[in-house]
C-alpha cells in the first residue's frame, strides 16, 4: 500500500489547527496534538522503512524521531517549560520505560545538561501521558490540568518542529 505523505501532512496540520480551537479544554487539546504527532512519527517511520507495519511498536516510533530533531533548538525554545514539566511530572506516580523511571532519568538528564537525553525522556513522558489519557488512568483535577497545559506547549513545539522537518525532507512547500 502506497502512503500519500502529503495527505498525511495535511491531516497532521488539521489536527494542529483543531487543537488551537480547544484551548479551554487541555484534555482535548493534548489529544488533538498527539494525533498530529502520531501521524508525523508514522510518516517518519514509513520514510525510514516503507514496508514497516504500523500496527505494532507505536511507542518505539514515538521516540524514533529523535534522530531528526534539532534537540538544541528544542531545548533553547522550551527551556523554562521543560524545567516546569520535570517538576510537575515528579508529582505523579512513577512512569517506567524499559525498567527505567522516566521522571528520574529526565531529572538526571536535565542535571547533566544532555539535550538529546532530555528530549528523549520528554518524548517518553509525553507518550505516557497520552497512554494515561487515552486509556483513562488520569483523573480530572487541577494538578493534572496544569501538567497538561505545560505538556501541550512542549508537544505543540515538538510536533510543529517535526512537521517542518518532514516537509523539508519531502521537499514540500506551502
Amino acid at each position: 500500500m502506497v502512503i500519500d505523505h502529503w495527505f498525511s501532512l495535511q491531516k497532521a496540520e488539521e489536527w494542529i489547527e483543531k487543537s488551537k480551537n480547544e484551548i479551554d479544554d487541555p484534555f482535548n487539546t493534548y489529544a488533538d496534538l498527539y494525533i498530529a504527532y502520531n501521524i508525523l512519527y508514522n510518516i517518519k517511520a514509513k520514510l525510514d522503512d516503507p514496508n514497516i507495519s504500523l500496527e505494532w511498536r507505536d511507542s518505539n516510533r514515538a521516540i524514533n524521531i529523535l534522530d531528526i530533531l534539532d534537540v538544541d533548538y528544542l531545548i533553547n525554545t522550551l527551556n523554562s517549560n521543560i524545567e516546569q514539566f520535570v517538576n510537575m511530572v515528579l508529582l505523579f506516580k512513577s512512569e517506567m520505560w524499559n525498567k527505567k523511571n522516566i521522571q528520574v532519568e529526565l531529572q538526571r538528564a536535565l542535571i547533566m545538561g544532555d539535550n538529546k537525553l532530555i528530549i528523549e525522556y520528554v518524548l517518553k513522558m509525553l507518550y505516557k501521558i497520552r497512554c494515561n489519557l487515552f486509556h483513562g488512568e488520569k483523573g480530572v483535577n487541577e494538578i493534572q490540568r496544569r501538567l497538561l497545559i505545560n505538556a501541550i506547549i512542549i508537544l505543540e513545539t515538538i510536533t510543529v518542529h517535526l512537521k517542518e522537518i518532514l516537509e523539508n525532507k519531502l521537499h514540500i512547500t506551502d
